[in-house]
């Protein structure tokens, strides 16, 4: 979870999202990392936060959050949208070579 969370803002994924923290940006990115590690259904997600770090990280508080805030932060970004949609749609000479290198750092247990 630390390595996708770390490669992310290190593409610069959640200043695209948005530029400012924000609760709304947070549980995007929560959803994103999520979806990476092991997808599942909203309530799903915020369930499974009881179990990592993810919404320590993140600093989402699991006693407020649910399925619900979810889909508000979904109808926030998907608003804003429009905004970032042009970027994604650039052709892939436009985009900058780090938002197209992904390295995620290895764990010293992982053997290649």
């Amino acid at each position: 979870m630390n390595a996708v969370l770390a490669a992310i803002r290190q593409l610069g994924l959640d200043n695209l999202i948005a530029r400012e923290p924000s609760c709304q940006r947070n549980l995007v990115l929560a959803m994103i990392v999520q979806r990476i590690i092991a997808p599942r259904s909203k309530l799903g997600t915020t369930r499974e936060w009881n179990n990592t770090t993810l919404a320590d990280e993140l600093n989402i508080d699991t006693k407020k959050e649910n399925a619900d805030s979810l889909d508000a932060a979904m109808d926030w970004f998907l608003r804003d949208f429009a905004v970032i949609g042009g970027f994604f749609s650039s052709p892939l000479r436009d985009i900058p070579a780090k938002m197209t290198v992904l390295r995620l750092p290895l764990s010293q247990s992982s053997s290649l």
